[in-house]
């Protein structure tokens, strides 16, 4: 029994027409404390992570599934319980030198889509672990690598690697060989989308996660509409036409659903209706990238593509009319020659998808489109709902953690 979820729940319900209470809820960048419909992963998952309850590390495992499966979510409900409660209070572990309760290993969480180097790699580790901030130029990989090796001898780590495979300059060899040149010993944990047939590192052990059920997608969608909205704002059918037509991908589900939510709240609609799953489902395109992956970027790229999605795509249809529209808003400090080398690099990385007109250029060929490969409204409210003075999301977090953002309630998806 939850008071404070209680308690919380009727106040949301009473809210009127103000029906977006919390959107880092809704956002599917947000982990939350408990997972959903997982438990049978978790357990794989701490089966083999259970030598770190004995003080010592575990063999190197890699964690895979495809998008929106909940691997990330796991680790994230994970890190955070144990970051809250490292040891039941009192508990010993007896050995034959006498009793003694040895550290217990600390999980370290490390986003490769915001390392570019090992020796950001390194620093990002280096990081979690310290008070201090860790170099961040000046020196070597070798100082930083000398600095780590001292941390560690004195306290296990467990990284947690996350996006393993999306990266281009931090590879799963990379970061094996990375680790191995530690003096230390460390167990990591790989996430990532690829099998392990198609690494270039053979992992010890590995955890497949599979896409949701339909039923349990479902209950993720209900769950998180009752604790951001209130309740009765998401019946249980629209919930069912998000979960089948996401076909599994809690991603997907949860951009449509805060969508659909923006709409019914800025129609003053105190429930979802079919018009707004349909505007939801209608703004998240087909394999549409991570926003966790689009929050990753640069400052600069961010305010680029928040000026992108705000173009009439009918007055500035081609990249270059993009480009110059783009350096003549007033948000933007960069030339049109930068923001077109910007908008083409997010092309090359996937988070835009190149296109061409029906009419043709006067060089014979049609012109190049691009178009976001994420939810524009989403992308949109979250990227804004950051900037507003005292406000916060998931988006909004800096160094990418995998700690759990919303306070006591129920389920981290992603």
């Amino acid at each position: 029994m939850n008071f404070e979820d209680r308690i919380q729940r009727r106040y949301r319900s009473q809210a009127g027409t103000q029906r977006v209470v919390d959107r880092a809820v809704l956002s599917p960048t947000t982990h939350l404390a408990e997972p959903t419909g997982r438990g049978p992963l978790l357990e794989l998952v701490l089966d083999q992570l259970d030598p770190i309850f004995a003080g010592e590390l575990p063999r190197d495992t890699y964690v895979w599934g495809e998008r929106g499966t909940g691997k990330s979510a796991i680790l994230a409900a994970l890190v955070h319980h144990l970051d809250r409660h490292p040891r039941p209070l009192g508990q010993l572990i007896r050995t034959t030198a006498g009793t003694h309760s040895p550290p217990v290993p600390e999980l370290v969480y490390v986003d490769t889509h915001r390392t570019a180097s090992g020796f950001e790699f390194y620093a990002t580790v280096l990081d979690r672990l310290t008070d201090e901030p860790a170099p961040q130029r000046a020196v070597g990989i070798e100082a930083v690598r000398e600095e780590l090796d001292a941390v560690l001898a004195e306290r296990p780590v467990v990284p947690i690697v996350d996006h393993l495979t999306a990266s281009r300059h931090v590879t799963p060899e990379r970061v094996a060989t990375l680790f191995d040149r530690l003096t230390a010993d460390v167990g990591w944990v790989g996430v990532g989308r690829s099998p392990p047939a198609a690494l270039d590192w053979t992992p010890p052990a590995a955890i497949e996660f599979t896409p949701y059920e339909t039923s349990t997608l479902v209950d993720v969608l209900m769950t998180r509409a009752d604790d951001a909205l209130g309740q009765h704002a998401l019946g249980h059918e629209h919930a069912q036409r998000l979960a089948e037509w996401a076909d599994g991908d809690a991603n997907d589900a949860l951009a449509a659903l805060f969508v659909a939510a923006d709409a019914a709240l800025r129609a003053e609609s105190e429930q979802i209706e079919d018009t707004h799953i349909t505007t939801g489902i209608a703004d998240v395109p087909t394999q549409a990238v991570s926003l966790t992956r689009v929050f990753a970027l640069s400052a600069d790229c961010l305010s680029v593509l928040r000026e992108l999605v705000a173009l009439d795509p009918d007055r500035h249809p081609t990249v270059d009319a993009a480009a110059a529209a783009i350096a003549d808003r007033d948000p933007i400090d960069l030339s049109t020659r930068t923001v077109r080398r910007f908008l083409r690099e997010l092309a090359t990385d996937g988070v835009l998808e190149r296109t061409r007109s029906s009419g043709e250029s006067q060089a014979g060929t049609p012109p190049e489109l691009l178009e976001p490969r994420f939810s524009p409204i989403l992308f949109k409210r979250l990227y804004d709902h950051t900037r507003s003075p005292g406000e916060t999301t998931a988006a909004s977090q800096s160094d990418g953690s995998i700690t759990a953002t919303a306070p006591s309630r129920t389920e981290s998806e992603r």
